[in-house]
């Protein structure tokens, strides 16, 4: 470093070779405390009670914390007097006393963030500390003076004067009997007052400094190889977090590939599962068309050609009502050939099936032939929309109205309408025949349970009327082209 200027003497590069390890114990837990500073003219006494007697060996000094930075901005020996008397006694009076220690300090270099001393074991209660010996002022730049400000009060800072003080001050004095510190939490007297104070005399034995709980020194040394084996340590597992967050992105894309694979495989075989159904039921339903034209048809054909061979010999033999008879299983057997004919052509239809408005319209004027008869349809294009299924089973609704009325209701008079109304489809099947009385017909009903629609039902000496109410999946659009059909 090349830092000297402007700049606070701890700072100076000499001192990266000057055999002083500026280490502060921030032990970053615990509470926090500030440290005691006294300033006075005459010599300041602290005296620290161990409230019984004990055998006293060694003596730790924790310098005054002036900042969080390290090195520390300032000397470390701010507040650590030059000459330094350590005494211990048993009487309050210190009339017995006996000298443990005396300290000369002849430049900062002596001091450190912590002072240790040992000295011969003696037995003592009362333990004084004292600078007999006042500190001349030094005179400070204005920088050194604003960094120190930041942490120390102003009136303890050092005049612009050269008149000697006695400044005295520790973050924590720590007193060990048997590897034991006895002064943690005992109670601390200052002698020589008036003076300026800064903080509680009882910083000095709680055991904690500016950045928390002070350790025993085994278990901060500890901690600092520790500290150093990890910073060693730490740029491995750096590196190792890296790798492992470069194979995490890695394998998250291919689970992103993987996923999108996946999803187009399922949506390819729920595709060609549909097909395959499509498929299947067309074929289902070309050969039950074919089985009902071939079988059926066929069936029908050779009933109705029997019943004309029985006819031409009734005629010969001269029996009138056989012949009529005979002429009725004719008639009957074609109109069924006739209805399995547009059943097979209804289910071997391609696309949707059927055009619904055309084979309700068919189916009305074959089998309303003697009747009047007015309709009302939406447009093809509209019923499009609907399912086949759905579709179906609504002809075969209607189909099954229009055989109800010309079988049982005598009417003259019959009128269909078909509306729609967004998700609803709506089917009125109305004559002027004798009605229904209440009941419901059976066929109908099963019918309309196979489509999940609602059922109604309204007779009166005018006639009946049935209502058929269909909900659809989805919404039926009413602007599809074409428009809506009437005839009568």
């Amino acid at each position: 470093s090349t830092a000297s200027t402007g700049h606070s003497d701890a700072w100076r590069p000499r001192f990266l070779t000057d055999g002083h390890t500026p280490y502060i114990m921030d032990t970053a837990r615990g509470a926090k405390t500030q440290a005691f500073i006294r300033l006075g003219a005459a010599p300041p006494a602290l005296t620290i009670d161990l409230e019984h007697p004990q055998d006293v060996s060694r003596i730790h000094l924790h310098a005054v914390d002036q900042s969080a930075m390290v090195p520390q901005a300032h000397f470390s020996d701010f507040g650590m007097p030059r000459h330094l008397v350590i005494e211990g006694a048993l009487n309050s009076d210190f009339s017995d006393a006996r000298l443990l220690l005396e300290v000369h300090r002849d430049s900062a270099i002596d001091a450190g963030p912590i002072m240790m001393w040992r000295f011969p074991e003696t037995r003592c209660r009362y333990v004084r500390i004292t600078a007999p010996t006042p500190k001349p002022n030094l005179r400070l730049p204005p920088v050194h003076r604003g960094s120190l400000a930041r942490s120390i009060p102003a009136d303890l800072l050092p005049l612009d004067d050269d008149s000697p003080i006695f400044r005295i001050g520790f973050a924590e004095i720590e007193l060990f009997s048997n590897g034991t510190n006895a002064a943690r939490g005992k109670t601390v007297s200052i002698a020589n007052l008036p003076a300026k104070i800064w903080g509680q005399p009882s910083a000095l034995t709680d055991g904690s400094n500016l950045y928390g709980e002070i350790l025993p020194l085994r278990q901060w040394m500890h901690q600092l190889a520790r500290r150093h084996e990890l910073e060693k340590e730490r740029p491995r597992v750096e590196a190792a977090i890296a790798r492992q967050l470069a194979r995490q992105k890695t394998n998250l894309q291919r689970m992103y590939r993987i996923t999108a694979l996946l999803t187009l495989v399922i949506a390819a075989g729920l595709i060609l599962f549909r097909l395959i159904h499509l498929h299947r039921m067309q074929t289902i339903k070309k050969r039950i068309a074919a089985d009902l034209h071939d079988e059926l048809g066929a069936n029908l054909h050779a009933i109705g050609l029997f019943s004309e061979l029985a006819k031409m010999e009734l005629a010969e033999a001269g029996n009138a009502p056989l012949e009529q008879n005979l002429d009725e299983i004719r008639n009957l057997s074609e109109t069924t050939a006739a209805a399995t004919r547009c059943i097979s052509r209804m289910l071997d239809a391609e696309g949707n099936h059927e055009n619904l408005v055309q084979e309700m319209q068919h189916t009305a004027d074959r089998f309303l032939a003697d009747l009047r008869h007015k309709a009302s349809f939406p447009s093809e294009e509209t019923l499009q929309q609907l399912p086949p299924r759905k579709r179906i089973d609504l002809y075969l609704f209607y189909k099954e109205c229009l055989t109800n009325i010309i079988r049982h209701s005598g009417a003259s008079e019959v009128k269909t309408a078909l509306t729609l109304s967004d998700r609803r489809l709506t089917l009125s099947v109305s004559d002027n025949g004798i009605g229904l009385n209440g009941r419901v017909p059976h066929s109908l009903k099963r019918r309309a349970q196979l489509m999940h629609a609602k059922l109604k039902t309204d007779s009166s000496q005018n006639g009946t009327e049935i209502i058929l109410k269909l909900r659809a999946k989805r919404r039926l659009s009413r602007k599809a082209k074409g428009r809506e059909v009437q005839y009568q």
